[in-house]
């Protein structure tokens, strides 16, 4: 369940006062979880506690959606037989109502129902042979059947029953999101003065905090922008992605099932939310520029577009500094 390009964080300086890192007012962990590295740093007078109620929750929702393991709700659709309810808990719930409200804002750009074509790209964890491209008529098996229409939550009684074997879930593309504004909001009402939220390179920032955004097709950075109190992620074509006869294919998958090969190499969006944003990066690429008339200039969001040709195209990000002059704001 691994999506998203790391924004640097190396690069991360808190702008406010510095707090001792050696005394109770600091606490910080790193760690994997999601298939990703990841990071908790907090500061303030209830910083262990935040870290370990944090830890806990962060947990709970990788025990409800990790799709490898047997014994999470998602796992269990994905295996279950037709037309049998699957209980789930409330991480489950909320992240598919947050997923199917963002899959149909974007028509189906963003599709967390797309697991099987995933599987057939080898872009699962789980896959053990070569990355192939697979034939139309593979693809178009499969296609219909990657739709919300064909999985469906009952609210009330807190189930998921598929309707058909052919699909199957995966939040991956929005589950780091989501776990980054549930550790937000353990924050809010504590005593914290500044935290540093990074989860697989979805990063929420409380405070203030100078962000390095990632170079495409090499390694550092290639801008800075002061985020604060707010999430900042990145999707992209450059870290999840084989090449055959010259052509990169990604792991992002199109509205017809294909690796994406639009007009965008890379987006970071900056909002308040982080799961809408981790999202609706992934329905961008998708799109492409198109986006920004059909459901970004609607919503709260700050973003960030590298085209083919390094040119950024840019809303709010007040303060950015470009560190490469190969890259230009349009």
């Amino acid at each position: 369940m691994f999506k998203k390009i790391l924004i640097v964080f190396a690069l991360i300086t808190f702008t406010l006062c510095a707090v001792s890192c050696g005394n109770n007012n600091f606490a910080e962990t790193s760690f994997v979880m999601f298939s990703s590295d990841c990071l908790l740093r907090f500061y303030g007078a209830d910083a262990k506690d935040v870290l370990r109620d944090a830890e806990s929750v962060i947990n709970a929702i990788d025990e409800q959606i990790n799709v490898f393991n047997e014994h999470s709700d998602v796992y269990k659709i994905n295996h279950a037989d037709v037309g049998a309810a699957i209980p789930v808990g409330e991480h489950t719930v909320n992240l598919f109502k947050q997923s199917k409200e963002i899959y149909e804002l974007t028509d189906k750009a963003f599709n967390p129902c797309m697991r099987k074509l995933s599987d057939l790209w080898g872009f699962s964890a789980e896959f053990s042979g070569e990355h192939r491209v697979p034939t139309e008529e593979e693809i178009n098996a499969l296609l219909p059947y990657a739709s919300f229409d064909y999985i469906v939550l009952d609210e009330v009684n807190k189930t998921v029953t598929r309707l058909d074997t052919r699909v199957e879930l995966d939040f991956g593309g929005i589950a780091k999101g989501y776990a980054c504004d549930k550790t937000a909001e353990i924050c809010h009402g504590r005593n914290i003065n500044k935290a540093i939220i990074n989860l697989g390179g979805n990063i929420y920032v409380i405070g203030s905090a100078n962000i390095g955004i990632s170079k495409v097709d090499s390694k550092g950075y290639f801008a800075t922008v002061t985020v604060t109190d707010m999430s900042i992620q990145t999707s992209g074509d450059y870290e999840r992605y084989f090449e055959i006869d010259g052509r990169r294919y990604c792991h992002i998958l199109n509205h017809n099932g294909k690796s994406v090969d639009g007009d965008l190499r890379a987006v970071t969006l900056m909002g308040k939310s982080s799961a809408h944003a981790d999202a609706l990066a992934t329905a961008v690429m998708v799109d492409g520029v198109s986006a920004i008339d059909k459901y970004l200039n609607n919503a709260e969001i700050d973003y960030l577009m590298i085209d083919n040709d390094l040119t950024c195209t840019v809303r709010g990000f007040s303060g950015i500094k470009i560190k490469d002059g190969a890259y230009k704001l349009s």
